[in-house]
């Protein structure tokens, strides 16, 4: 068995990858599309005028874009998106895999493969191009690294283990929290080693925090710190018309201007609902664990609470968690995709169920009894995972219409034309190469109609309803829009509207 682990853990990725591919329908991220956009922009901005129009380079952390930016020099973006997704996921097995060997075993290990294929919405985010799976690909290999600072060459892994923290913060915000438990961990086991750890962190994070305070005339951590200031409206103005000013690509809204152009606050943070977040835990819950999951790795982790599998029971246990609050936040909450902010959470419970059935196989007599116990174990969860997969709200396959409105955008409308398109919706006009406006809320649907740079199109879809219906209504009153084309498939559909002048 060592002998075969030897041989198979270095094909992993590979495996995992065409696993991927063969198990779940890519899906376009609305987000991971702007990211890839973005990082375009990042490296052709000094090639080309008006490189970034429609797009915002500082809203994202850079480590993504920058990565999939990079290949849309050779892939179109959907296609880089993709090819950059099943790389990162064929990396992110790699560690935790050898923590689940190093926690149960040698046949621990590879059985953690068919366990996260087997977690169906864990498949999805991983192929929808989020940056995320990079942030988790840093973190995991940060922590299995982190157990092994006493061995040979300590500084030299602790400088690892900060360049790759500061590599997790570089690919998203809440990376932050994640990397202050790590570095906890470290001041308790480690603390000698803390202040190399601290320079490769600071080594990576330090320009982009630099770079991000002179752009936003203070000092911030984050492209996104503004927002901060619009969580006490919440309460009384209606959310998704928020959103509608506030998201990525909404840069010069009113709203939006007001909130980073001075110091303004709409007043205390609505205060936390218990019973609201007790809701969207069991909700999310639901939706993200298979029933199977559960048990095989609460078995797992009962079997490593003593031993040498307990310091990978802590790490795991630390790694996961902090996913867990940072996921009940009211502005993490998404219904569509609710397992969005628990990717580590589902990872860490692969790794602990691994575990639990190579100490399962340990007790197996013989050499072939202990391989029935592996493959039976995990063949079966990965039968249930295919079989039996999780209800997700909506956004369950790659909306066709999208695509369709591209094809119409690139033959009707012209190459320095706007489209106005909710974040939901922004895709299409990706793919069409045509620059992008944001979709405005109702209440400031005067002043975007009276900016100089007003869109010429607008598309709206089955996706923006009802948060943007109001928008919508607002233009038709004011006899601003005509529709000129619907596109629909099945239960998919996109109308597009031209923008007309007084």
């Amino acid at each position: 068995m060592d002998r075969l682990t030897e041989r198979l853990l270095p094909l992993l990725p590979a495996l995992f990858a065409l696993g991927l591919l063969l198990t779940t329908p890519p899906f376009l991220s609305a987000d991971g599309m702007e990211q890839a956009m973005a990082g375009r922009c990042m490296w052709w901005s000094l090639q080309q005028e008006g490189a970034c129009a429609g797009l915002e380079p500082w809203f994202w952390p850079p480590a993504f874009p920058f990565l999939v930016g990079g290949l849309t020099g050779i892939l179109p973006p959907a296609t880089a998106l993709l090819v950059v997704s099943l790389g990162l996921a064929g990396l992110l097995v790699l560690p935790l895999a050898l923590l689940a060997r190093r926690a149960g075993g040698p046949g621990a290990g590879l059985v953690l493969l068919p366990l996260l294929l087997a977690i169906e919405p864990l498949r999805r985010h991983l192929l929808m191009g989020d940056a995320r799976t990079l942030a988790m690909l840093a973190l995991a290999t940060a922590w299995l690294l982190a157990l092994d600072l006493p061995g040979a060459r300590p500084r030299l892994r602790a400088l690892a283990v900060g360049l790759l923290g500061g590599l997790a913060i570089l690919s998203r915000p809440e990376a932050l929290l994640l990397v202050g438990v790590l570095g906890l961990y470290l001041l308790w086991r480690q603390r000698r080693l803390v202040p190399v750890v601290a320079l490769g962190i600071l080594a990576l994070a330090l320009p982009y925090w630099a770079a991000l305070s002179l752009e936003a005339g203070g000092l911030t951590l984050t492209g996104r710190s503004w927002q901060g200031g619009a969580y006490g409206w919440l309460a009384t103005l209606h959310e998704d018309w928020v959103k509608l000013d506030l998201s990525a690509g909404s840069r010069g809204s009113p709203l939006r201007s007001r909130l980073i152009g001075a110091d303004v606050s709409g007043g205390a943070p609505p205060t936390a609902d218990p019973a609201e977040a007790l809701r969207w835990g069991a909700f999310m819950l639901r939706r993200s664990v298979p029933v199977w999951l559960a048990p095989l790795a609460a078995w797992g982790a009962w079997s490593l609470r003593r031993g040498p599998g307990r310091e990978v029971l802590l790490a795991t246990a630390l790694l996961a968690l902090p996913s867990f609050p940072i996921a009940l936040l009211p502005q993490a909450q998404d219904e569509a995709l609710p397992t969005t902010n628990l990717q580590l959470f589902l990872c860490a419970l692969a790794v602990l169920a691994a575990a639990g059935l190579g100490r399962l196989a340990d007790r197996g007599r013989t050499a072939s009894a202990r391989a029935a116990i592996l493959s039976g174990g995990a063949g079966l969860c990965l039968a249930l995972g295919l079989l039996l997969p999780l209800k997700q709200e909506g956004r369950d396959a790659q909306d066709p219409t999208l695509a369709q409105a591209a094809s119409w955008l690139q033959a009707h409308t012209d190459e320095h034309e706007a489209v106005a398109v909710s974040l939901s919706a922004s895709p299409a006009v990706h793919l069409a190469e045509r620059r992008r406006v944001h979709l405005p809320s109702p209440w400031a649907v005067a002043s975007w109609l009276d900016d100089p740079g007003r869109p010429d199109w607008l598309l709206y879809s089955h996706l923006d309803r009802p948060f943007a219906s109001g928008t919508l209504r607002e233009l038709v009153r004011q006899e601003r829009v005509r529709q000129v084309a619907v596109i629909r498939d099945g239960h998919h559909w996109l109308a597009i509207y031209e923008v007309r002048d007084r």
